[in-house]
């Protein structure tokens, strides 16, 4: 009577670990939640900050807008007529009393003679719309230094050519003759001298 006696060990069952695989499940969804968590916190952060910056370009064009527009109402802005009109009567009022200071201090004792022919040549060769401010007469009657203001730029050279023609002023020459315009009014100083033997 034969038996087979086997020698070799018991082939070993495979059991499979269902608890195991269900861990690497669950990690592997939890690894794929936070991922989305993170994304839609970076897409809530990139929105956030596309809507603030879309606000600040806003209030920044609005701003631009408003300064353009003060720009060009400031440009349109002018300057208030009645102002002006009494800054010039201020300013002529000044050089009126300019001009009689300067007339007090050419009154001289034994001169009264020439300074009344000199006046009265003035007084009869300024046209309107000029203004004599201020005029210098040296001792000997050779040079003559005049200024003043105008409304019109053509009334200086008439006023020249008016002067010339008085018997006080007979045979001066304007050498040089100086304008400037400001607040549209024309100030000019001019030189005058004297010929040698034209004097009266």
């Amino acid at each position: 009577m034969k038996q087979r006696i086997n020698l070799l060990p018991p082939r070993p069952k495979v059991q499979r670990d269902w608890l195991l695989a269900k861990n690497v499940g669950a990690g592997l969804v939890a690894v794929v939640v936070c991922c989305a968590l993170m994304s839609g916190w970076l897409w809530y952060t990139l929105q956030n900050n596309n809507t603030a910056l879309a606000g600040l370009s806003e209030k920044a064009s609005e701003q631009q807008t408003h300064i353009e527009a003060l720009e060009t109402e400031l440009a349109a802005r002018k300057p208030d007529a009645s102002l002006v009109n009494d800054r010039n009567a201020l300013i002529q009022k000044i050089e009126s009393k300019r001009y009689l200071t300067t007339l007090l201090a050419l009154v001289q004792p034994g001169n009264q003679q020439g300074f009344s022919s000199a006046m009265r040549g003035f007084s009869q060769s300024v046209p309107e719309a000029l203004w004599l401010t201020e005029f210098t007469l040296d001792a000997t009657g050779g040079e003559l230094q005049l200024s003043g203001s105008s409304a019109q730029a053509d009334r200086v050279p008439v006023f020249l050519r008016q002067l010339v023609k008085q018997s006080a002023f007979h045979g001066v020459h304007f050498s040089e003759l100086s304008t400037e315009l400001s607040d549209n009014v024309y100030f000019f100083k001019t030189t005058g001298v004297q010929a040698l033997g034209s004097q009266p």
